[in-house]
């Protein structure tokens, strides 16, 4: 039996299931985001072109479409957090992304949490990875990295 996952408003959403990273519901691209929040979980998966740092990190990312964007960390530490391994070709995934309208750019993400962020040191395939990934015991769908972050 499944529990409801429950929102910071206490409004209940659909329960964690495992889903096909080629799910379009669960992994839209960008211009396929949500504008209001359903209830349901999704997740936005880039490939890094670039990153930058003037006042604060910004990314280069093209989804699974070949859309490019910008990603600006809008975050407590403007992204110093993820300097490091946001990497040319890494992958980023964005849990709950929003599109967002710049005032001097395209639409792109502008991320404010640090908890929905995740880069991982892979190119779309297990087999394309800087770091080995070794396959969850449990389900065997999915690959990680056993490193600490």
């Amino acid at each position: 039996m499944s529990v409801p996952f429950e929102t910071e408003n206490n409004s209940a959403i659909t329960p964690l299931a495992p889903s096909d990273l080629n799910n379009p519901q669960t992994f839209p691209t960008f211009w396929d985001l949500y504008s209001t929040k359903p209830r349901r979980h999704w997740c936005f998966l880039g490939k890094i072109i670039s990153s930058s740092v003037v006042v604060r990190l910004a990314l280069q990312v093209e989804d699974t479409e070949g859309h490019r964007l910008l990603v600006a960390f809008h975050t407590d530490d403007r992204g110093a957090a993820f300097m490091d391994q946001c990497k040319e070709g890494h992958t980023i995934a964005v849990l709950y992304a929003t599109q967002h309208t710049f005032a001097f750019s395209p639409p792109g993400l502008r991320l404010e949490q640090d908890a929905h962020v995740k880069v991982f040191p892979m190119r779309g395939h297990a087999d394309e990875t800087d770091t080995p990934l070794k396959k969850c015991s449990a389900c065997s769908g999915a690959w990680y990295c056993s490193r600490a972050s």
